[in-house]
């Protein structure tokens, strides 16, 4: 009887918990820079994340290589770095040093 008991109560509780992680992450890319004159991209994402409990939204930066069939992006920086981000709405700065 009390493991018949356990068995409903840990299923009920595993589904208790897939209702609450069920989710769903967008991004939405608000502007996007070829470098003069280097291959890459600079690209500014809003990533959305919404859950049951909680919704979150964060401002990231993307570094791609463009290799003129795809590009391959590396986030560079997020919400946790705040210091090295560019300012929100600020946009990209590119800056070459080449001569």
């Amino acid at each position: 009887m009390m493991s018949t008991i356990n068995k409903k109560l840990v299923g009920v509780l595993a589904l208790m918990l897939l209702v609450l992680t069920a989710g769903c992450t967008t991004r939405s890319i608000l502007r996007f820079e070829d470098h003069p004159l280097q291959n890459k991209t600079y690209v500014e994402t809003l990533r959305h994340s919404n859950y049951i409990l909680t919704a979150t939204a964060v401002h990231e930066f993307w570094l791609c290589q463009d290799d003129d069939t795809e590009l391959v992006c590396k986030l560079s920086c997020d919400g946790d770095t705040d210091l090295q981000c560019p300012a929100v709405g600020g946009g990209i700065t590119i800056t070459s040093n080449a001569r």
